[in-house]
């Protein structure tokens, strides 16, 4: 009797899985569907994701200036040129915008305390003004939900912009932590995870926003109200604009460890939105 309850429990545990991958994929490919409507949110966005990108940029030259080795500044120019791409398709993006648009002010025969337009002001956006956003940038908070290890797995994240550049990643320091528990329900876990991620602009890997990261975890606490060891995991994802924030989507490989007893690692799909500083 007690086999038969088991089973059933782990069959309806399979079914539930694989309803809420399908369930959240619905939700990813929605969210970039949704993230193709200009509305006045999505518009604000992009002029903001234009000045980060005109940031990324202006750091890029100052380190090209400092550079004498010819391989570092290719790819340095290369990663320049991606970013400049990047801006020319948002602003392309913005020129869809409803008809409030409008020719561009004739910045020179304007007198000297005219008021400027958003995109004149956008157009001559001074270094200083940009540096001065760069240091009011918080971290995002998000929630994940899917298969981390092999075992169901439900999340919550904080994400930190780091202040580093390498070619044309960004880097963020990402912590999560929540609920895991293996396939057939023998043992839950509390993990506590730390990664670096590295964000990549559209056109490297994929044609959208995407990213690779590492780290490691610790198990804060199992079934037993034990502690266990170190693990870790790596990944990929995308991500897109969607609800109001970022939607995204990553798969790789993670490993938790109790230390006592057979770790617990295989296949991660995580699917997850996150809002960022601004929105």
């Amino acid at each position: 009797m007690t086999y038969s309850i088991n089973l059933v429990r782990f069959i309806l545990m399979k079914i539930f899985k694989y309803c809420l991958i399908i369930a959240l994929s619905f939700c990813l490919l929605a969210g970039i569907s949704f993230a193709q409507k200009l509305t006045p949110k999505e518009i604000s966005r992009t002029k903001k994701e234009i000045t980060r990108v005109q940031k990324e940029i202006t750091r890029l030259k100052n380190k090209l200036v400092k550079t004498k080795n010819k391989k570092q500044r290719t790819t340095i120019n290369d990663a320049i040129n991606t970013y400049l791409n990047q801006v020319s398709k948002l602003k392309q993006k913005l020129a869809a915008k409803p008809a409030e648009v409008k020719a561009p002010p004739k910045i020179e025969t304007a007198p000297a305390e005219a008021v400027l337009t958003p995109e004149a002001e956008e157009a001559v956006v001074p270094e200083t003004k940009v540096e001065q956003k760069r240091i009011q940038v918080k971290f995002g908070v998000g929630a994940l939900a899917g298969i981390f290890g092999g075992g169901s797995a439900y999340l919550g994240e904080m994400r930190f912009p780091l202040r580093i550049v390498i070619g044309p990643a960004v880097t963020s320091l990402r912590i999560s932590t929540g609920y895991l528990q293996e396939k057939d329900l023998a043992r839950k876990y509390i993990p506590i995870n730390a990664d670096l991620v590295f964000g990549f602009p559209p056109g490297w890997f994929t044609g959208t926003d995407n990213y690779i990261g590492f780290g490691l975890n610790y198990v804060a606490l199992t079934t037993g109200r034990k502690a266990g060891t170190i693990g870790g995991q790596l990944f990929y994802g995308v991500e897109s604009e969607g609800f109001g924030g970022i939607v995204f989507g990553e798969m790789g490989f993670g490993i938790l460890r109790t230390g006592f007893s057979p770790s617990q690692k295989g296949l991660t799909i995580l699917l997850g939105y996150r809002i960022l500083p601004g929105f």
